[in-house]
C-alpha cells in the first residue's frame, strides 16, 4: 500500500506491506499507527523478487482514509 502520507511513503516508498491469509484476508503484521486524519492511498502488487520492479498499481481513483468521521473509543 502506498499513499500521501509518510507512513505510506508519500506516494514514493512502499512501507505499508500487506500479506494474503490462508483466511483470503489481507493483513498487516503491525497495527498502521498515522499522523493524518486524512489521507489518500492505493493498493500495489508486487514480486518480492524483483525489488526494482514498479509493481501493479490498483487502477482508478486514489481510495480516501477520512479517520475523522469514525466513531471516539
Amino acid at each position: 500500500m502506498v499513499g500521501s502520507i509518510p507512513e505510506l511513503g508519500n506516494w514514493k516508498d512502499i512501507k505499508c506491506h500487506l500479506t494474503w491469509t490462508s483466511g483470503h484476508i489481507w493483513v498487516l503484521e503491525k497495527p498502521l499507527i498515522v499522523s493524518e486524519p486524512y489521507f489518500v492511498y492505493k493498493y500495489i502488487m508486487k514480486d518480492k523478487t524483483k525489488p526494482e520492479d514498479l509493481g501493479i498499481w490498483e487502477a482508478g481513483i486514489d481510495r480516501i482514509a477520512d479517520l475523522r468521521i469514525l466513531p471516539e473509543i
